[in-house]
């Protein structure tokens, strides 16, 4: 089911993995929930609903690793007694949980989402390697399990849940391979750490060692003019300080490099250029993170990613890439396999808050002209339109209306934008059951000078 999104095989080891240790009922876990409704009286069908979808579960149970019971029994509430422990969680048992505590909330969370996430590079301890990949095998393997029960579930349920449970699954199925997507993002993370600290294995590209100086290598030298232009290198780089290059109008020169520091940035290939994530980039350095924005911009395209962070570059005029047609392209959609775009982060955004229960945060920023009032007013406007009722799009209309009150006051012209926010702007916008309900604007960092 998720070989298109992840393969297993391709970062890890073939370790044996550490098997998991306890059956739980899925009742118990609570991961097939009713769906919440838009309506106030309908409170009791979702209670009906619920038990009816709890019964049908009654007997399907699951695997879970043992470092996973405790954040869903809080230790021994649930179990009289818990599995031996394999000798590896003894030994690191308190990282194990820290993990587990800043990486895992299960109890806020609902076990079928817990994250792989970042927080694991925290860790300090001999074993981590094992820990990580055991986190990730017992990550996947959970969701395959998951989905499994869910896909039987559907078979066995009669016609009257059928088509809700079928809504449950597919929502859980596209958020859990954006978070195997995480999961594995963040095992590469910790291969990068542990890389780095044992100074070995460490990709040649990335520290731009001399062996890489050889004839035909393509480099970035720095321009007064151009800021950077490519080169090639003509003759291999003996370590001297000398590097003979020819330019892409085939005129010869010789570099000076007086350290090891100074080695010039390499190029990537042709079949790179114009990634819409830069961490796609086999040579992530200064000269190629222009270029690909350079190059895509050129296209029309002012958006790029770069892992979780949106790169968006001004184009001083108006685009048709911010209609009602192009909202419906991004929502409800797994929007990591669509192109980079302000809606993309509010469609990611709005999915969290649904799914998670939690406030998101989406930040802002950038030099002056950079676009940032007209990034956020995007953003509202793919929020009043993913619930598509007349009053969130007036909620929208308020906020956008008291904009020139606040622009007329602390607004300046300045070299790149004719009427610059010289402020910053809070503005939360409160939801009810999924839909707009109310929003505030909060203004500070006046500039006074």
């Amino acid at each position: 089911m998720y070989e298109d999104y992840f393969s297993i095989d391709d970062i890890l080891s073939t370790q044996e993995r550490i098997r998991c240790q306890l059956l739980v009922d899925i009742p118990k876990l609570g991961f097939l929930e009713s769906s919440s409704s838009s309506s106030l009286n309908d409170d009791k069908k979702d209670e009906k609903e619920g038990q009816n979808i709890s019964s049908l579960t009654a007997n399907t149970k699951l695997e879970l690793p043992y470092w996973m019971v405790y954040s869903i029994c809080n230790c021994k509430t649930r179990f009289a007694s818990l599995p031996e422990v394999p000798l590896i969680y003894s030994r690191i048992q308190r990282q194990i949980f820290a993990a587990d505590a800043s990486v895992v909330d299960l109890a806020k969370q609902g076990p079928h989402f817990y994250r792989q996430g970042r927080h694991l590079l925290e860790l300090n301890f001999d074993e981590k390697r094992q820990v990580a990949i055991t986190l990730l095998q017992t990550y996947q393997q959970r969701f395959r399990s998951i989905m499994d029960s869910a896909f039987h579930l559907i078979l066995s349920s009669d016609h009257h849940h059928h088509e809700s449970m079928k809504q449950q699954t597919a929502k859980f199925e596209r958020q859990e391979k954006i978070l195997l997507l995480l999961g594995q993002a963040a095992f590469r993370d910790y291969d990068r750490l542990i890389n780095n600290e044992t100074k070995q294995m460490l990709p040649p590209k990335i520290q731009g060692m001399t062996n890489d100086l050889t004839k035909g290598a393509r480099i970035w030298l720095p321009d007064q003019d151009r800021v950077w232009r490519a080169v090639t290198v003509d003759k291999n780089y003996d370590g001297k300080g000398k590097l003979e290059v020819i330019s892409t109008e085939g005129e010869k020169e010789i570099i000076s490099i007086k350290s090891d520091s100074d080695l010039p940035p390499l190029r990537n290939p042709e079949i790179l250029i114009g990634q819409k994530d830069l961490t796609a980039l086999s040579y992530l350095n200064e000269p190629e993170v222009l270029y690909n924005l350079e190059s895509r911009f050129n296209k029309s395209q002012i958006y790029t990613k770069c892992g979780i962070v949106l790169v968006a570059i001004n184009p001083y005029e108006v685009l048709s890439i911010y209609g009602n047609d192009t909202i419906q392209l991004y929502r409800d959609q797994d929007v990591q396999l669509l192109e980079p775009h302000i809606f993309a982060t509010a469609e990611l955004s709005y999915q969290s808050m649904v799914n998670f229960s939690r406030n998101q945060s989406i930040i802002v920023s950038g030099e002056s002209g950079a676009g940032k009032t007209v990034s956020a007013k995007y953003a509202m406007r793919y929020f009043a339109n993913v619930g598509g009722l007349l009053e969130e799009t007036q909620i929208e209309k308020k906020v956008l209306a008291s904009n020139p009150i606040m622009e007329a006051i602390g607004n300046a012209k300045t070299i790149r934008n004719d009427n610059s926010s010289r402020f910053g702007k809070y503005i939360e916008i409160a939801f009810l059951r999924n839909h707009i309900c109310g929003a505030s604007m909060k203004t500070y960092l006046l500039e006074k000078s």
